[in-house]
């Protein structure tokens, strides 16, 4: 009972404000690496260099950090069109937080029902490695000065 009522006391006082009273007020906010926005669309790149994908939320063990974003996602792009993009610095780094998103895709959203789930899977659309954007980009490769040895 304490400590329903300190939870209920801070989400008060902090986040039910600016989380408009959401379940996920709990969460946080989202820190996007990356929100690129037209009048059409809204992009978020979720950025690891040295890091990997964390496939839990400290107040949920089972919500993806994508799955996380893409939520996050539909509910900031409102009536634009949305998706999340994963850049990381090797293939085999986004292939294995694919493979681990798709294995937490019901854990993650407990909340909606399957077709829900299947919906919003759509919009996470891949992953991209750091040194195709570079290239892609016409970067020069020195924009990349912490690499990470391959």
């Amino acid at each position: 009972s304490d400590a329903q009522d300190e939870g209920l006391r801070q989400l008060g006082k902090r986040l039910a404000q600016r989380g408009r009273n959401k379940w996920w007020a709990f969460e946080g906010f989202s820190r996007i690496d990356c929100c690129l926005i037209t009048s059409q669309c809204v992009l978020f790149v979720e950025g690891k260099r040295t890091e990997n994908v964390s496939l839990s939320t400290l107040w949920f063990e089972q919500r993806s950090q994508l799955w996380r974003n893409v939520e996050a996602a539909k509910e900031f792009a409102g009536d634009k069109q949305f998706a999340v993009i994963l850049a990381v610095e090797r293939e085999a780094n986004g292939t294995t937080a694919l493979a681990g998103a798709a294995s937490s895709l019901d854990g993650s959203y407990p909340h909606l029902d399957a077709e829900q789930r299947t919906e919003l899977a759509r919009h996470l659309i891949g992953f991209v490695t750091w040194s195709e954007i570079v290239t892609r980009f016409g970067l020069r490769p020195e924009c990349l000065l912490d690499r990470v040895p391959t």
